[in-house]
């Protein structure tokens, strides 16, 4: 998947769109979830800083918080 200028949204942009406010409802809800996941997102590529601001790369971004999602929730079942 290749990432192009149009992929690339600000935490307000993603907020605004109906997987953003499916995923995480709000901006407290997305930033708790980037800081704890913040080296997963950014070593996948799908978190970037842009002008001292973190974006999100589109759709990958909304892949990936999946797949952690799926972690998280496979853990919750081993405790």
């Amino acid at each position: 998947m290749e990432a192009t200028l149009s992929s690339v949204q600000s935490k307000t942009e993603f907020l605004e769109t109906p997987e953003g406010k499916s995923l995480f409802g709000s901006q407290n809800a997305l930033d708790w979830f980037e800081r704890i996941n913040r080296k997963s997102l950014v070593q996948a590529g799908v978190l970037i800083k842009v002008r001292r601001r973190w974006h999100r790369i589109r759709p990958a971004y909304d892949l990936k918080v999946i797949e952690i999602a799926q972690a998280l929730a496979k853990e919750e079942l081993e405790k």
